[in-house]
């Protein structure tokens, strides 16, 4: 009886360590992480005015992270439009640093 008592308890103590450790590799800082637009490429239509999307790429920032400026430059140019890319900037207050 007491073997059968013994072997429970191990199996308790080992489930319990086992679920203590997934809980702690689940949170990690990482996991507060968030993914934002980061590069935004569009074209414009000279004759028509009209604005086309091209394509997006995004970035992985920490939660607190707020956008602090966006940069646009002109790609290229042709006869009939033009293309543009949006840089989105973000700025993290309690580590003071930029992510461009």
């Amino acid at each position: 009886m007491k073997k059968k008592r013994r072997a429970g308890y191990v199996y308790k103590i080992l489930l319990t360590v086992a679920l203590l450790v997934g809980l702690v590799i689940a949170v990690q800082p990482g996991v507060y992480a968030k993914s934002v637009p980061h590069l935004e490429k569009f074209d414009i239509n000279s004759i028509t005015g009209k604005r086309t999307f091209v394509s997006s790429k995004s970035m992985t920032v920490p939660n607190n992270a707020y956008w602090s400026y966006t940069t646009t430059d002109v790609v290229s140019k042709s006869w009939n439009y033009t293309r543009y890319l949006n840089k989105i900037h973000y700025y993290d207050s309690n580590t003071k640093k930029y992510y461009h």
